[in-house]
């Protein structure tokens, strides 16, 4: 997976600077239009208009740049400068958008939404009574038949990567990098390794560690329940179908009563 050749040297990297933001941003930069384009028709389903939106841990922005550039009224949160840093970087010339450096579970907005996204970030949530606080906090934000959507990986997907012994890709030249996964009982961490070249054949590697946690699929239907939502669909891999304990991924979709 690494080609390169040469010397190395190698360091701990820190998830909250700048340098990991940027490769985070090329490392995941191909989801956000599968996952829009998944989004507006349940929105069409659910009869949703999406005029306003907040996107719950944002990273650097893609979800919430692809829904302003559509006309959506958005606010992107998340904990890390870093990665707001990026966003900013990256939308300048987008109207309609708002960055918020604060953390999910204490953020407490002025207004109310149409929909509450987040994407790979609830695994994030290291104890569920943090992942029943932001459910709670959403539905209240919520308009009329607005909507909740977040995803979870499950144990499935990370078994598949356990099993797969690693994932690893060119991001460009002059960066690669290999993705390690790790399980014990429903603490999940993950190692991301990335060489980026210094000079010729001479790079540079960092390590960054990443800590999730598994989630199944009763206790997140029960945190949800506690939070308050009572009209909850679960859609699995990313197609809406009805979510099994087969599915690598499971998609919520929360909607708020009149």
């Amino acid at each position: 997976m690494f080609s390169c050749t040469g010397a190395n040297e190698t360091m701990k990297g820190k998830t909250n600077s700048y340098e990991f933001a940027k490769v985070y941003d090329q490392i995941t930069e191909q989801s956000q239009d599968e996952w829009l384009f998944l989004i507006e028709k349940i929105a069409r389903i659910e009869k949703n208009e999406l005029l306003n939106v907040l996107d719950l841990g944002t990273g650097t922005g893609k979800m919430a740049i692809a829904f302003a550039e559509l006309g959506c009224a958005v606010t992107g949160i998340d904990q890390s400068k870093e990665m707001l840093k990026v966003a900013r970087e990256k939308s300048w010339m987008v109207p309609h958008i708002a960055w918020v450096g604060k953390k999910i579970e204490d953020f407490k907005p002025k207004t109310k939404f149409d929909l509450i996204v987040s994407i790979d970030v609830f695994n994030h949530f290291l104890e569920p009574k943090i992942m029943e606080k932001v459910c709670r906090e959403a539905r209240k934000h919520l308009n009329e038949n607005g909507l909740l959507i977040f995803n979870i990986a499950t144990q499935r997907h990370v078994q598949d990567m356990l099993d797969s012994l690693g994932y690893g890709d060119v991001v460009n030249s002059d960066t690669e990098f290999i993705w390690l996964d790790k399980l014990n009982g429903k603490d999940w961490s993950i190692k991301l390794k990335v060489l980026e070249r210094m000079h010729g054949n001479l790079f540079k590697e960092k390590e960054y560690r990443v800590d999730q946690r598994v989630y199944e699929l009763e206790e997140v239907k029960q945190i949800l329940k506690k939070a308050g939502f009572k009209k909850i669909k679960i859609y699995g891999d990313r197609k809406l179908k009805e979510a099994t304990l087969k599915n690598r991924e499971w998609l919520f979709v929360c909607k708020s009563e009149p």
